[in-house]
């Protein structure tokens, strides 16, 4: 947060999309070489724009940094409002019970890829404001130890794998406990 954001912003676009674009020129190459058909490679996976139409061809690397993307746009905008570390956690917590308690439960793999313009209350974006707590407190966390954050994990494992049902509500409990 002490860069500027235009540099923040070119950092991360540097960061992403020339080695995204390889990955895709590569795959398409690929497909072309072995007589596989390349389809459905519009402007949003090419920008990485949030989508709810899966290319099969290029869903691997497009689903996972259309999440990141929309976060980085997120925080330039917040770092830009300059927030104080108190709002920013707040807000954070705010996204992940927002997320927890009016996101949709995901039917299936794709629906949980492409949540289209939904992206934003998509159970798959709470890593990012818990990840934004944890940049925030790093020094606080970091004074703590790690057997409370082995326990905890161990403690969220054994709730996700063991209470199927009750996702909404049982999300919502660890990812505000987790964020604090």
């Amino acid at each position: 947060r002490g860069k500027a954001i235009g540099v923040f912003i070119v950092h991360r676009l540097l960061r992403i999309y020339p080695s995204y674009w390889i990955a895709l020129s590569t795959a398409a190459l690929a497909f072309y070489l072995v007589g596989r058909p390349v389809a459905g490679l519009g402007p949003a996976p090419i920008l990485l724009l949030p989508t709810a139409v899966a290319s099969d061809a290029f869903a691997v690397p497009y689903w996972t940094l259309v999440f990141e993307m929309v976060f980085y746009v997120l925080a330039a905008f917040a770092f830009g409002l300059r927030l104080s570390d108190r709002t920013l956690t707040i807000l954070s917590v705010a996204w992940i019970v927002a997320v927890n308690l009016f996101g949709k439960n995901p039917a299936d793999a794709m629906e949980y890829s492409f949540p289209g313009a939904a992206i934003l209350l998509s159970s798959a974006v709470q890593v990012f404001p818990m990840g934004l707590i944890c940049g925030i407190h790093f020094e606080k966390l970091r004074r703590i130890g790690r057997w409370p954050f082995a326990v905890g994990a161990a403690l969220a494992f054994l709730a996700s794998t063991g209470f199927a049902e009750l996702s909404i509500p049982k999300l919502c409990l660890l990812g505000v406990s987790a964020s604090c």
